[in-house]
């Protein structure tokens, strides 16, 4: 499995960089739990790991981040499901050609 990221990070004094990350996992959780990590989102790992332990799923944690998407920290624009080709969670991003 293999997700791709676009966000933008915000900087505290500055503008933010935005970014693109690629994780790889053995399935959608995995992935959610490198992505949480590697983007230094107010929710980690341990947290996903928690939130499956209570009985949530995929789609109930990828809710949990989405619902506060930009609220005073970084912004998601699109979440690919690189392995299926399809666009998990999209906001505010338009692909713009060069």
């Amino acid at each position: 499995m293999k997700i791709e990221v676009l966000f933008e990070r915000y900087e505290r004094y500055e503008c933010g960089n935005i970014r693109k990350l690629t994780v790889t996992g053995d399935d959608k959780l995995d992935c959610l739990k490198k992505m949480v990590d590697n983007m230094g989102l107010y929710i980690d790992s341990e947290d996903v790991c928690d939130y499956i332990d209570e009985g949530e799923g995929f789609d109930d944690i990828l809710e949990r981040i989405t619902s506060s998407n930009g609220d005073g920290c970084d912004f998601i624009f699109y979440i690919k499901d690189l392995t299926e080709n399809k666009v998990i969670f999209e906001e505010g991003y338009e692909e713009k050609e060069v």
